[in-house]
């Protein structure tokens, strides 16, 4: 009965059932109308049919959340669930802009008819370990780190997929935060093919996964003191050359 406290500006309250079939924050619905919200839920039986017909043919794995794409209808799509029952399916177009943050920080990041933050090698996978063990905002903790991913789509403009657990901690160079910096470079270069359209899959071979972990070895490195700034920068562009 808490949901019935709920109402929309026009003075409707709003039933748990009903709640549940739309894809709309609780705080955003006393801003809308009874018809904004029967249109939204209508939306969301249109959204079903087209989940039904999304064929995977790219997936990542991002924290809790699991990113997928459909490169034949130019659809994608984000989940918490490995087998969810009607996720909202944004298009291609509809993904504005995405960030990588670490602690708040920017990272890296890019999105349609926006200049790559953090370097034009962003398209290898060892762009992302390279732009956060090269940066200057690199910490020897790692308190958070995510990817937010900017729609034009209303109601539903902002998700935010957390790499790290929350409220954890790892060392930089330590095995979680390798597997977070591997997460990071999937997800970044999944969401990068898309806005150029799906015709470029991100680059999951071995190799180039390889220069990821390695760049991370070497900033592990550098953190102990074998390595002098000057040699990591030089096996840095080594590397992404």
């Amino acid at each position: 009965m808490g949901f019935l406290k709920i109402r929309t500006k026009d003075g409707i309250a709003v039933c748990t059932t009903c709640f549940s079939e739309l894809d709309m924050e609780m705080k955003l619905i006393r801003h809308q109308s009874i018809d904004t919200l029967a249109r939204l839920r209508q939306e969301r039986y249109e959204n079903h049919k087209v989940f039904q017909d999304f064929t995977v043919t790219s997936e990542v794995k991002a924290g809790l959340h699991i990113l997928r794409m459909d490169a034949f209808q130019k659809l994608w799509y984000v989940s918490k669930q490995a087998n969810p029952a009607n996720p909202t399916i944004f298009r291609f177009d509809e993904l504005a802009k995405f960030e990588l943050l670490q602690d708040g920080d920017s990272v890296c990041g890019g999105g349609i008819g926006l200049s790559l933050v953090g370097g034009a090698l962003f398209g290898s996978a060892g762009a992302v370990a390279g732009a956060v063990a090269g940066g200057k905002k690199t910490k020897k903790i790692l308190n958070s780190l995510e990817v937010v991913i900017t729609t034009s789509r209303p109601y539903r403009t902002c998700l935010r997929l957390n790499l790290l657990p929350h409220g954890s901690s790892c060392k930089s160079g330590s095995m979680i935060y390798k597997q977070c910096m591997k997460e990071a470079t999937d997800v970044m270069s999944l969401l990068n093919a898309i806005c150029e359209g799906g015709d470029k899959e991100p680059s999951m071979a071995e190799p180039t996964r390889d220069v990821a972990d390695t760049l991370l070895k070497y900033k592990t490195l550098l953190d102990s003191g074998v390595l002098t700034e000057e040699e990591f920068n030089r096996k840095k562009k080594e590397l992404l050359q």
